[in-house]
């Protein structure tokens, strides 16, 4: 299954876009986000909606892959799971050892 490249297309809620040419050196901000998630019988976690901070939602429309990788931000290696999100690529993390979910804005 082929993951479409919709990074370049802009961004969604002030969400941060993965680092190119133009985003390297740029300082990142953590949001933590409210998140309705799914816990799977079979073990994991699904994202399922995001709920900003003044209340509007954004719901995961299909998670594109999930792994340990570090933040741009201060985090202990958390979940990122990459999500399309209003038709475009994002990323949303997750810190298991906080129980809490975060994303990454450009200051």
């Amino acid at each position: 299954m082929s993951v479409p490249d919709c990074c370049a297309v802009g961004h969604i809620f002030g969400m941060a876009e993965p680092p190119t040419e133009q985003t390297v050196g740029m300082s990142y901000k953590k949001i933590c986000v409210e998140v309705l998630a799914q816990f799977l019988a079979e073990g994991g976690v699904r994202p399922i909606q995001i709920v900003w901070s003044d209340g509007r939602r954004y719901p995961v429309e299909r998670i594109c892959s999930v792994q340990h990788a570090p933040a741009r931000v201060s985090a202990v290696l958390p979940l990122r799971y990459t999500c399309m999100i209003s038709g475009r690529e994002k990323e949303l993390y997750y810190e298991p050892d906080r129980m809490r979910w975060f994303v990454e804005i450009k200051e």
